[in-house]
C-alpha cells in the first residue's frame, strides 16, 4: 500500500506548485549575478565594499527565503492533509467500487505522509485492496472489511471491536494485541496471521481458513471465541444459542436498506424483563 520512494519527488512537487517556487528561482538568479560580479570586480578596491554589502544582503534574503519556504510548505501540507481527511470522512459509508478505491487512495496518501488516521469507525471498506497497509493503533470499531485483500497488513493494538473480516484475505497479517472481540472472521484466510495477545472474546472464527490452534491459543480469551470443532484446542466451544452483540449488529445493519451511521449498540429492557439488543443512532 505504501510506496515510500515517492516521498522526495512529492516534496519537490509541493514546492513547485507553491508560490515560493518563483522566489527561489529569483534568489538563484541573483546569486549567480552577484557571483559573476565577484569574480570580475573583486580585485578592484572601489567594488569590494559594494560587493561585500551585496553578498550580505543576498545571504539574508536567501535565509529568509528558506524560512518562508519551510513555513509555506508545512502550511500547505497541513491544509492538504486536512482536505484528505475531510474527503475520507465524507466517503465513509459509500459502497461503490469507485468510492472504495478512492478511500484506499486517501488512506495510502495519508499514511505515506505520516498521518495515519486516528479513527476509522463505521467505515465501509468492503473488497478494498489494502496490501501491506499499516493501520496499527487505529480505532476501527464496526468497520466492514468483508472480502478485502489485506496480506501482510498491520493492525497492532488496533481497536477492531465488531469488525467484519468475513471472507477477507489476512495472510501474514499482524493483529498483535488488537481488540478483536465480537469480530467476524467467517471465511477469512488467516494463514500465518499473528494473533498474539489479541482479545478474541466472542469473535467468530467459524469457517476461517488455515487458522491453527497455535495461532488461536496465542490470543487472549480464545476459549470464548466461536469456532469449528477442529479448533476446539482442548477447550469447550461456546454454544451458539445466543447471538453475540457483533452478530446482532451486523444482521441489523444488513437488514437496514438505508443505514445512517454512526450506530451504537444498546440494550432495551422490556416490561417482562426480557433484554433486547438494538442498534441506536449516536447523537
Amino acid at each position: 500500500m505504501i510506496n515510500r520512494k515517492w516521498r522526495i519527488p512529492g516534496f519537490f512537487k509541493d514546492i513547485h506548485e507553491s508560490g515560493i517556487w518563483f522566489v527561489l528561482v529569483v534568489l538563484v538568479v541573483l546569486g549567480i549575478v552577484v557571483g559573476v560580479l565577484d569574480f570580475i570586480h573583486w580585485d578592484r578596491e572601489f567594488a569590494k565594499g559594494i560587493l561585500a554589502e551585496a553578498n550580505a544582503v543576498l545571504i539574508d534574503i536567501f535565509l529568509l527565503g528558506i524560512v518562508f519556504a519551510i513555513y509555506d510548505y508545512r502550511r500547505r501540507r497541513k491544509e492538504k492533509i486536512g482536505d484528505l481527511q475531510k474527503e475520507l470522512a465524507h466517503l465513509r459509508m459509500w459502497d461503490t467500487p469507485v468510492a472504495i478505491l478512492r478511500k484506499v487512495e486517501l488512506l495510502d496518501d495519508l499514511t505515506t505522509k505520516g498521518h495515519r488516521p486516528v479513527k476509522l469507525q463505521y467505515y465501509n471498506l468492503r473488497k478494498a485492496e489494502l496490501k501491506g497497509c499499516d493501520l496499527s493503533g487505529v480505532n476501527m470499531r464496526f468497520t466492514i472489511f468483508e472480502g478485502a485483500l489485506m496480506p501482510s497488513a498491520k493492525f497492532v493494538r488496533s481497536d477492531l471491536f465488531c469488525v467484519d473480516f468475513g471472507n477477507s484475505l489476512l495472510v501474514q497479517a499482524d493483529l498483535t494485541e488488537a481488540d478483536l472481540s465480537e469480530a467476524n472472521f467467517a471465511g477469512a484466510q488467516l494463514s500465518n496471521a499473528i494473533l498474539t495477545g489479541a482479545d478474541v472474546r466472542h469473535a467468530d472464527f467459524r469457517g476461517a481458513v488455515e487458522l491453527t490452534c497455535e495461532q488461536l491459543t496465542s490470543a487472549k480469551n480464545w476459549e470464548e471465541a466461536h469456532r469449528d470443532p477442529a479448533l476446539a484446542c482442548g477447550a469447550a466451544i461456546p454454544q451458539p444459542a445466543q447471538k453475540s452483540l457483533g452478530q446482532q449488529f451486523r444482521e441489523q445493519f444488513r437488514a437496514n436498506g438505508n443505514p445512517l451511521y454512526p450506530y451504537q449498540l444498546g440494550t432495551v429492557i422490556h416490561q417482562d424483563g426480557r433484554r433486547e439488543t438494538v442498534v441506536l443512532k449516536e447523537e
